[in-house]
Parts: structure tokens; C-alpha cells; sequence
């Protein structure tokens, strides 16, 4: 019997792990995202790698865009320094957070802001955090650009895929 049971086990013991494995979103250790993300990314809850699903239980009020490359959502903000943030999905069957962009209003707290959030830059001007610093199973880069504080993930079929 005891002979029997053995190799029950270790099938039982396969078919779990693999079942664990397949889910199609990321890791959720969104403790380490929350640090460099400014407070209104944090109040809805939105963290990278979250699934298209999940994002759309908790912004209601943005503008989509598909095109063949991306699922992008526009939300306006009445309120505080951010003027709009703009969501960037994967297209693939479970799209994927791979891209944050928040635009601000005023051209002159975009840097101010930025360091205050993440810290002095570490990658030339901008800032780059490795995935095992963070957590995920992706990099995160943080730009600026103009108006715009961009953050980003080396997510699957996302268009940082292969870096930044």
C-alpha cells in the first residue's frame, strides 16, 4: 500500500505545481510598486503586470483605444498636479498593464515630482529597478518626457518586452 501511495504523491504534488504555474497573471507583489508610484496610482490600486479585468473594476472613467499593438485607457484627473493618466495593455488573451503614463499640468513639477516619488536618477536621467529588487518577474523603467512621467515593464508581448 505504502508502495502505491508514493508515487500518488508526487503526481498529486506535479499537478499542483503545474496548475500554480499556469495562471496567466503575474506575480501581485505590489508592496514594492506602491513605494515609487504617487499617491493617486496607489488610491485606485493599479500596479503593473495587473490584468485588463482587474484594472476595469477599479477605473471606470476612462477613454479606450485599441489598435492592433496596444489596449490604451485615458483618464482624466480634476484634481491635484496630474492632469490625465494614460494605461498601456498587451493585446494578447489576458492583456497585461505593461505602461503608466501621467501627464502633468505644469511642465515644471514633472522633475521635482519625479525625484521626490523615486529618488535621485540611477539610470543616467532616468531610474531603473530590477525585477529581483522589486519582486515581479519584469524590470521597471521610469522616464521622463515633456509633460509626462512614464513608467514602464518588461512585460511579454508589451513594447518594452526586449528593454528599455
Amino acid at each position: 500500500m505504502k508502495q502505491l501511495l508514493l508515487p500518488i504523491f508526487v503526481l498529486a504534488c506535479v499537478f499542483c505545481t503545474q496548475t500554480s504555474f499556469t495562471n496567466s497573471e503575474a506575480p501581485q507583489s505590489r508592496g514594492k510598486q506602491k513605494k515609487i508610484f504617487p499617491k493617486t496610482l496607489n488610491k485606485h490600486k493599479i500596479y503593473l503586470g495587473m490584468t485588463e479585468e482587474k484594472f476595469l473594476k477599479k477605473i471606470t472613467l476612462a477613454n479606450k483605444d485599441v489598435s492592433k499593438e496596444t489596449i490604451t485607457y485615458t483618464h482624466t484627473l480634476n484634481e491635484g498636479i496630474i492632469a490625465s493618466i494614460s494605461y498601456f495593455f498587451t493585446t494578447e488573451t489576458v492583456p497585461r498593464l505593461y505602461q503608466i503614463t501621467l501627464k502633468y499640468k505644469d511642465l515644471n513639477s514633472v522633475i521635482p515630482e519625479s525625484i521626490r516619488l523615486l529618488g535621485n536618477p540611477n539610470h543616467k536621467n532616468e531610474w531603473r529597478f530590477k525585477k529581483s529588487l522589486m519582486k515581479e518577474d519584469f524590470d521597471i523603467g521610469v522616464w521622463t518626457f515633456g509633460h509626462k512621467l512614464v513608467y514602464a515593464a518588461t512585460l511579454k508581448k508589451g513594447a518594452w518586452e526586449q528593454g528599455f
